[in-house]
Order: structure tokens, then C-alpha cells, then sequence
């Protein structure tokens, strides 16, 4: 089995009008949006941030550097999570060309369902990932 080096992140698909950054099972529903999108004539890349602790500078520095529009996908609450980690980084760094849109749990009881029922209810499911790209890409 060969090693992960820590705080490194992994690139699952390339792309050139949008990224997605996904963090757990989001990473399957990120992926499988951006599949479905490829046959729309999207191009949407999805990057495994699979260690929020630390993250990935150097992949954050090139993700600034490449595009435009970030979206972040995490199943843990939106306040105070690794979307606001990655959006204090580019705060700190002063990057001002990014449009980041963090999607996750909102600061809500959330009803008891099924995982696949919250999230589609929440928007976090392949669906709802197809139609928050397509919504950030027309807003341009």
C-alpha cells in the first residue's frame, strides 16, 4: 500500500470552467456531478481535499491561480468548517480573484431522514451539486 503524504490533496478529475473541493462521501457525489455535467459540455474539476488538517497550500495557491470559481462540499456544518478554512487562507493571503461558495450543513436542526433523503433536501447530493454548478456558471 503506498503512502498518502500528509496535508496533500488529490486531483480526481480535470477541469477548466469550475472546481469542486469535497471532503468525505461528497468526494462520490462531486465526482458523479461533474460526470453528468461533462455530457452538458461542462468542464468542472474535482479535487479530493481528503486532510482539512492541514490543507493542501500549495493545491489552494494553484486552484487560485487556475479558476475563477471554488466550490467547497463538506457533510459537516458550514460555520466554522473547512470551507471557512479554506476561505480564511485566501482572506489571509489576500486573494481577491476567487468566487467560493461553501456548500455543507447549514446552522439548523436538520429533520431526521436518511442520509440520501438530507441530502437532497440540503442540495448536497450529485443532483443538487449539478444544479449549484450550473447556477454558479450562468451567474457569470
Amino acid at each position: 500500500m503506498e503512502s498518502i503524504p500528509l496535508g496533500t490533496w488529490e486531483i480526481l478529475k480535470e477541469g477548466k470552467d469550475l472546481v469542486i473541493l469535497a471532503v468525505g462521501k461528497l468526494v462520490i457525489e462531486a465526482t458523479n456531478a461533474a460526470k453528468e455535467l461533462e455530457k452538458e459540455g461542462y468542464s468542472v474539476e474535482v479535487i479530493n481535499a481528503r486532510f482539512i488538517k492541514p490543507l493542501d497550500y500549495k493545491m489552494l495557491d494553484y486552484i487560485s491561480s487556475k479558476f475563477k470559481n471554488v466550490l467547497t462540499y463538506e457533510d459537516g456544518t458550514i460555520i466554522g468548517g473547512f470551507g471557512s478554512a479554506v476561505l480564511e487562507y485566501y482572506a489571509e493571503k489576500k486573494v481577491h480573484n476567487v468566487n467560493l461558495k461553501i456548500c455543507g450543513l447549514p446552522d439548523v436542526f436538520i429533520d431526521h431522514a436518511t442520509q440520501e433523503e438530507q441530502y437532497f433536501e440540503l442540495k448536497l447530493d450529485s443532483k443538487g451539486i449539478q444544479n449549484t454548478v450550473k447556477e454558479v456558471l450562468k451567474s457569470q
